[in-house]
């Protein structure tokens, strides 16, 4: 998939079926929005058909229109598209989310350019990828604005290996972001905004991952996280099924993270990752930390903490939780330096064959290790 795949950009190569010629309106009434936009979805899909050539978008001109259930996208090819995400408004009013995408594994599905709200009831979310039925390859979740859903884009299903790109987005409230319980895919997030969401902004767990799935291949970049009362930024945990890696969290801005609480990235049962190339402003960091890992191993990650004026305090510096990591520096048989830290919060310089080095202590005394 690239970025200017006809169906990706909504461009027509099969046609572009237009909401308003099925009934909708702005300002129209909810029920009639409901079927209308429906009824479009409908006429794409059956256009599609077995021709795996063609590619169609259903397009939703400017304006504000309720709706008072939810939608379905049930086939491949198909994009959906409005004339910008402050522009183009569907507000959910129902009891339901706003748009399920199930395919059955067929894949190049597209979403763009939309303003999706929330004025309903229920924990429902504005879009759910659902893989339940198959594998969705090659989505783009596009130029969108999710205001107040509780979730804003759900993935459920077994993702792994689906690869879908999540950019130019911005999700104000709600409880969380993106979030899923059945592992994460390959997926890229760039350049999104997250306000405020009331747990997490990035929320991804293995609960419901098949025993021995991998759970990893994201990455999340460019992005900007405004915490408010968020308790995590980004939050993994792979503690189910036990491996999640080959992610990469980088060139992203935490700000104002909820002091006492506020987490900016937390990683559980995490391995072969990078967290490198970030900034962390605002809130209690000191307090909170920055990067907190629990049970990871064979990482990389770096810690800039900006919320002192002053560049030479708490500047740089990292959290660490269950078992002391450890950094070769070398990986030959005959010999090298480790480098960790202890339990006992003593950061060691070892030879890693007969463990002789140097210890410095919490009080800053030097020890040798003989």
């Amino acid at each position: 998939m690239t970025l200017g795949d006809p169906v990706i950009q909504g461009k027509n190569t099969g046609g572009e079926y237009n909401v308003l010629a099925y009934g909708a309106s702005s300002g129209g009434s909810a029920a009639t929005n409901t079927a209308a936009i429906q009824s479009a979805i409908d006429a794409a899909e059956a256009a599609v058909g077995s021709d795996s050539d063609l590619g169609v978008c259903v397009y939703i001109p400017g304006g504000t229109y309720d709706i008072n259930a939810g939608l379905t996208l049930q086939a491949g090819r198909i994009s959906i598209v409005g004339d910008g995400k402050y522009a183009t408004m569907i507000r959910q009013t129902g009891a339901a989310d706003l748009l399920t995408i199930n395919t059955s594994g067929a894949g190049r599905v597209g979403v763009r350019n939309l303003g999706l709200y929330f004025e309903g009831s229920g924990t429902r979310c504005a879009i759910k990828v659902d893989h339940g039925g198959g594998k969705i390859n090659n989505g783009l979740l596009n130029n969108l604005y999710v205001d107040s859903f509780p979730i804003g884009i759900e993935i459920t299903g077994s993702p792994q290996g689906g690869f879908w790109i999540i950019s130019d987005c911005a999700f104000e409230g709600g409880e969380y972001g993106i979030y899923s319980n059945y592992g994460f895919g390959i997926f890229l997030v760039a350049s999104s905004t997250f306000h405020a969401a009331s747990t997490a902004a990035i929320y991804l767990r293995d609960t419901n991952c098949a025993a021995g799935s991998a759970c990893g291949d994201f990455t999340i970049s460019g992005c900007n996280f405004d915490g408010g009362s968020s308790t995590f930024g980004v939050y993994v945990n792979n503690s189910t099924v036990g491996y999640a890696g080959n992610f990469n969290i980088s060139g992203n801005k935490f700000d104002a993270f909820a002091s006492g609480s506020g987490h900016p990235v937390y990683l559980v049962s995490c391995s072969a990752f990078k967290v490198l190339g970030n900034s962390y402003c605002g809130g209690a960091l000191l307090a909170d930390q920055a990067v907190t890992l629990s049970s990871c191993s064979n990482y990389v990650i770096d810690y800039e903490d900006r919320t002192n004026a002053d560049p030479n305090v708490n500047e740089f510096g990292f959290a660490i939780q269950g078992a002391p990591p450890k950094i070769k520096l070398d990986r030959t048989s005959v010999g090298g330096w480790d480098i960790y830290i202890d339990p006992y919060d003593k950061l060691i310089f070892a030879d890693s064959v007969s463990g002789k080095g140097i210890r410095i202590t919490n009080a800053g005394a030097i020890e040798y290790v003989t």
